[in-house]
């Protein structure tokens, strides 16, 4: 099991960081580039933490964001009375 090494927090800021990626944008390496370029300004701790992940901690990280992109676009749920 590939670890990051990163608190749940910081997971979610990173996570939040891939918002607007489609799947097709979820390679490791291009995925790396976008969340680093997105987290250089306001988190540039993160930014660096990202820079340095190797490419199993890449692929765990991309597994993450294509779970998150298939929740948020999949069949919307009906809501009972």
């Amino acid at each position: 099991m590939v670890t990051l090494s990163i608190s749940f927090s910081d997971l979610v800021t990173i996570l939040a960081a891939c918002r607007t990626a489609r799947a097709a944008d979820c390679a490791p390496d291009p995925l790396r580039a976008r969340i680093v370029k997105r987290l250089a300004g306001p988190s540039p701790r993160l930014a660096a933490i990202v820079r340095r992940f190797d490419q199993a901690q890449m692929a765990a990280l991309a597994r993450y964001a294509l779970e998150g992109i298939a929740l948020s676009e999949g069949p919307p749920t009906v809501v009972g009375p």
